[in-house]
């Protein structure tokens, strides 16, 4: 059967009918038996063959089916015989012929219980006919006999009631629970729900933060990028004109190294806007990273003809992440440690990685020229200088910055001015 509260009460009450109505039947034919009643007695058997019929059918489909019906049926019309065999309406047999069709009404649908009243009165009218005009019918219990066949069918009317009454209470207990449990599974699903809309709207809120953010550094970048490479542009036409005019070879050369020097600073630029490019649009590729090796090969690269590199990295230690933006943030690390030192002594740059819990920490330090405290702030922005030696583009320190972003990592520099610089990178 379905789990539902009213089928689950029709279905307790159609089952513990029957079961009340088969020892009934066998009490009945053990009585009817004992007065002589024989083909009573029959018919008594036969009606507890008929409900354990109906029974088994019930228990087996869920339902009453045709033969469910009709064994169900048949034991009506026993309960009927043994009203007319016995003394009509003086006996309490006859209330059953109410009881079994109001039941059934309530216990196998609409049409069936339609059917079976219908039944029932015209069985009562023929009972009523039968009374009122005193047609002689075969009476087979003596007098003496009906009080035990009363008695019989009392404790079964009582024992219906009974079994209405408590299913009754039963089916109202199992309708309110399942009233609660359905409320409560509502309740779970509106604060699901709820918690759903809340993250969707944070989410929303979020991504509509970070649109709005690239947008703004969108327009930026387009602004800022568009007059830094007009500046050599129009600098470098400006050297051109000067050229034209000068007459001395020695000036003319001096002037044609300026327009090289700045046509390579451009030429840098256009890198780093590449690299910004890239840095935005690249679909993340993580790997292990050694982290020794591959400082050694960027160092390598990066030529400090000038400094002294001091590398404490443990052999083995290891990062999974994306290699290529990780080698761009060390790069331009790098490169930033060893431009800006300071005149007068050696340079120095030390590499650092240690463990930080689950994340890993790289700290490049120098003995530079160091930045400024009120500087420090700016620099992660787009086309910030440190310094007025600074002569890059001005995007190192912004793409170190995104790409660390994109990496879901963080990154920091601790500095003052004239003592050097400490560049904290933190991944995990």
């Amino acid at each position: 059967m379905r789990e539902d509260p009213d089928l689950h009460l029709k279905g307790r009450l159609m089952v513990q009918s029957f079961l009340l109505v088969m020892p009934l039947m066998i009490g009945y034919s053990i009585q009817y038996s004992i007065v002589g009643h024989y083909w009573g007695a029959g018919y008594a058997m036969y009606g507890f063959v008929t409900a354990s019929g109906a029974l088994l059918d019930f228990r087996r489909r869920g339902k009453l089916s045709f033969s469910g019906n009709f064994f169900a049926f048949t034991s009506f019309f026993i309960v009927t015989a043994f009203t007319l065999t016995t003394r009509g309406f003086g006996t309490l047999i006859s209330p059953w012929i109410i009881m079994v069709p109001i039941s059934g009404f309530l216990l196998v649908g609409i049409r069936s219980g339609i059917f079976w009243s219908i039944a029932s009165v015209m069985l009562v009218v023929v009972l009523f006919i039968v009374e009122r005009f005193q047609i002689p019918l075969p009476n087979y219990v003596a007098d003496d006999a009906l009080i035990y066949i009363n008695a019989t069918s009392l404790l079964g009317l009582i024992g219906y009631i009974v079994i209405i009454l408590l299913n009754n209470d039963l089916g109202k207990a199992r309708l309110l629970q399942a009233l609660r449990k359905a409320k409560n599974d509502v309740d779970r699903k509106n604060t699901e729900i709820t918690a759903i809309n809340q993250g969707l709207e944070t989410t929303i809120a979020q991504r509509t933060h970070g649109l709005k953010t690239a947008n703004e550094e969108l327009d930026t970048f387009l602004y800022e990028s568009s007059h830094a490479l007009r500046r050599p542009l129009v600098r470098i036409v400006g050297l051109l004109s000067i050229v034209e005019q000068e007459n001395s070879p020695e000036e003319k050369q001096q002037f044609m190294n300026l327009i090289s020097y700045t046509a390579l600073n451009m030429d840098k630029m256009l890198h780093d806007l590449l690299l910004v490019s890239e840095v935005y649009q690249r679909e993340l590729q993580i790997s292990r990273v050694e982290l020794k090796q591959e400082f050694e090969a960027l160092i390598a690269q990066t030529g400090f003809e000038h400094g002294n590199v001091k590398l404490e990295v443990p052999e083995g230690m290891s990062v999974e992440t994306d290699g290529e933006l990780l080698r761009i943030i060390l790069k331009k690390l790098l490169d930033n440690a060893q431009t800006y030192r300071r005149s007068g002594i050696p340079h120095e740059v030390h590499v650092r990685a240690q463990n930080a819990g689950a994340k890993t920490r790289i700290c490049i330090s120098d003995n530079g020229i160091g930045i400024e405290a009120s500087v420090l702030p700016q620099l992660f922005r787009m086309f910030a200088r440190g310094t007025e030696q600074s002569r890059g583009s001005g995007l190192g320190l912004f793409i170190v910055a995104k790409a660390t972003a994109r990496l879901g990592g963080k990154v920091w520099i601790e500095s003052e001015k004239g003592t050097g610089t400490q560049v904290y990178l933190e991944l995990g």
